[in-house]
């Protein structure tokens, strides 16, 4: 891995720290698309990297009473839901088109989401 991959993981986790949405998903371009990571790794990677990510904001949130244990359990079980899914469409023949036409078209509808909320929520 070379000073270019780096830097985009760097950014990656500074993204992931201070706005979360859309980090795992751009870890997981990075991974697939710059670092040349077959997708089963990349996966088990980004799901490895976000353990960290998780347990500083877990730990910030709880310090402030600010964890709701039901939401949280329900989040955790669609989680490992996903995950498992994740995990065997990974390991499928055609996984690397699946997973990137997934990844377009949620970045894609986040953008939509985003750009709807700033143009027609704020008027």
């Amino acid at each position: 891995m070379g000073p270019r991959e780096l830097a985009l993981f760097f950014a990656a986790g500074i993204w992931l720290g201070f706005i979360v949405l859309g980090g795992a998903t751009c870890v997981l371009l990075i991974l697939t698309l710059m670092a040349g990571f077959d997708l089963p790794r990349a996966n088990a990677v980004r799901a490895a990297a976000l353990v960290p990510v998780t347990l500083v904001a877990m730990l910030v949130f709880a310090a402030h009473g600010n964890i709701n244990c039901i939401l949280g359990g329900i989040l955790s079980l669609g989680s490992i839901a996903g995950g498992m899914m994740g995990a065997r469409l990974s390991l499928s023949a055609n996984a690397k088109r699946h997973v990137f036409v997934l990844l377009v078209v949620a970045i894609s509808a986040e953008l939509v989401q985003l750009i709807w909320h700033y143009v027609f929520k704020r008027v």
